[in-house]
């Protein structure tokens, strides 16, 4: 996992400003999210159940699906991530095991434990830029202080501890009317991926949508080794309502 700021820290991808081509029922949910890719793009994000690339008249297009879906999942992975035990990620350390344990009620579905946990590493970090990127996470749990890649390490540690399947996830976030680097977790439950922000305290961050203005639009996943500032920026293309309806974004 490549260690980055918060996108609180700095902006660095613009979102260009769209509106709808035509009114449509702002209360419905939404099944997928598309954006189109402005600039230059150099195979930056990864594809899999959450969000796929793709290309239509010659424009290159990220389509971010609703995570209430199956996914398929990798079981060697999943064993990995339940056993492997390193400096990094001690999770057979009895002294974090016990820091684990006694964060939550262990005596819960799984799904439970986890909203549990996402509210404890939310509080137990204070969001700091001075004590940031912490190499371990002892150091984590004694300062208390970190920024999202420090919050989103912690929780992974602690949800393999208790027995949850987790990864962390780099990507861009959307704040403040941009898009910046962020970090974030994944938890399998039920045989299903869903996306974790101990940043923001969030389960699968959803699209909000107020007066043509995006509130909140879910996150976007990066490839871990891609170091480079992106050089391109997005904006909202269409949405996908949940009765199958398309609704059409143009540049404002």
């Amino acid at each position: 996992m490549a260690y980055t700021a918060d996108l609180l820290s700095f902006g660095n991808l613009e979102m260009i400003p769209t509106k709808p081509e035509t009114d449509y029922d702002t209360t419905q949910g939404k099944l997928s999210v598309i954006y189109e890719i402005h600039g230059e793009y150099k195979d930056v994000f990864i594809e899999d159940n959450h969000q796929e690339v793709f290309e239509e008249n010659g424009k290159k297009y990220i389509k971010s699906h609703n995570f209430n879906m199956n996914n398929s999942f990798n079981q060697s992975e999943v064993d990995s991530l339940l056993s492997y035990s390193n400096v990094r990620y001690p999770i057979n350390d009895l002294e974090i095991i016990d820091f684990a344990n006694s964060a939550i009620n262990l005596e819960q579905e799984d799904s439970i434990k986890i909203n549990e946990l996402l509210g404890f590493v939310y509080n137990y970090i204070e969001y700091s830029y001075v004590q940031k990127w912490h190499t371990n996470v002892y150091s984590i749990i004694e300062s208390k202080k970190g920024v999202c890649s420090d919050k989103a390490y912690l929780f992974n540690v602690l949800a393999r501890i208790i027995g949850i399947p987790c990864k962390e996830v780099m990507g861009l976030a959307y704040g403040a009317g941009e898009w910046g680097l962020h970090a974030w977790n994944e938890v399998l439950i039920n045989n299903k991926w869903y996306s974790i922000d101990p940043t923001w305290d969030m389960w699968q961050v959803p699209v909000n949508v107020k007066n043509n203005f995006i509130i909140t639009i879910p996150h976007l996943k990066m490839k871990d080794d891609y170091f480079e500032v992106p050089q391109f920026s997005l904006s909202l293309s269409s949405m996908i309502l949940e009765d199958g309806s398309k609704v059409d974004f143009i540049i404002d």
